[in-house]
């Protein structure tokens, strides 16, 4: 018993391969059919398009520049002028800061020889007090005495006087140098201020110019399209009715034999005639054909061997 199953299942197993190369092998046929039939289809689609000559014109580029690009061009721009103007202004007020230092020693120079000047007059005025006293025999007098001291006193006041006035020239001088520091703050923060605001100016004219140069682009571009559409609807060259008509007819037969090989191929006449209705690519793909051929499949799976 249990080999005539072993028997059986090795006949069953065998009719089963066979059937499956059998079926494998229509599979392929009815695939190698249907892309040929398909091939022939999308041949026909593109056979029967207008004919149309094509222009290509090359087209400009332009990549615009971020603001953050257009920002460092803008002060790259202007960098080179205020860094002369703030160099400028801090020379200027180093010149002004030197011969206002200048002017202080000058102020003491004169100071000193002034003082010398009053010393030295002193000298000679002493000398000429004394000589008169001891010609008139009153050197040692109260007289004499007084008169020196008075020439002491005139030339001691005199030094002070040149003292306050060149103290006072030199303060003067003294607090022109300390506002120096604050007119160079202001002159360089004005200048801060003016070159922002240039910048801003620089880099909206930037912006403006890119925009507009994206825009020129833009609208070029645009035209060559436009050229490119008029020459291609200038050079349209539509198959006329009659020819269409014969073209569809000579890929029609095409299809229909390629179809009408595979289906007439299968032995079993029903099975084909059932696998043929059943493929709805069919109708699309024979057209015209499709019913003459169902009516061939139809009385040849009608007649009887």
């Amino acid at each position: 018993m249990n080999k005539l199953n072993e028997i059986i299942g090795s006949v069953v197993k065998s009719y089963k391969e066979t059937l499956a190369k059998k079926n494998g092998a229509v599979n392929e046929k009815k695939e190698k059919a249907l892309k040929e039939i398909g091939d022939l289809h999308d041949e026909y689609k593109n056979k029967t398009l207008a004919d149309t000559k094509e222009l290509k014109l090359d087209r400009l580029e332009y990549e615009a520049p971020s603001d953050d690009e257009l920002l460092k061009e803008a002060q790259r721009s202007l960098a080179d002028k205020y860094a002369a103007k703030r160099s400028a202004a801090s020379t200027d007020a180093e010149n002004k800061r030197r011969s206002l230092a200048e002017a202080v020693a000058e102020a003491s120079k004169t100071a000193a020889a002034e003082k010398k000047a009053v010393d030295d007059n002193y000298g000679k005025a002493l000398s000429e007090i004394e000589n008169s006293a001891i010609k008139r025999g009153i050197a040692r007098s109260s007289i004499a005495q007084g008169a020196v001291n008075e020439l002491a006193g005139d030339t001691a006041a005199k030094k002070q006087e040149i003292d306050e006035k060149a103290n006072a020239k030199k303060a003067d001088i003294s607090e022109k140098i300390s506002s120096l520091e604050d007119e160079l703050k202001n002159v360089l923060s004005g200048l801060d201020e003016s070159e922002q605001k240039e910048i801003e100016e620089a880099f909206s004219k930037l912006r403006k110019a890119s925009e507009d140069k994206a825009e020129e682009v833009r609208k070029y571009n645009n035209s060559l399209e436009e050229k490119e559409k008029n020459y291609a609807l200038k050079t349209f060259d539509a198959p006329t009715s009659e020819r269409l008509a014969e073209i569809k007819d000579d890929y029609d037969r095409k299809k229909l034999k390629i179809a009408l090989d595979y289906y007439l191929a299968i032995e079993d006449k029903a099975a084909a005639l059932d696998e043929f209705l059943g493929d709805e690519m069919m109708r699309e793909y024979l057209g015209d054909y499709y019913d003459y051929m169902s009516n061939i499949l139809r009385n040849r799976a009608a007649k009887r061997d």
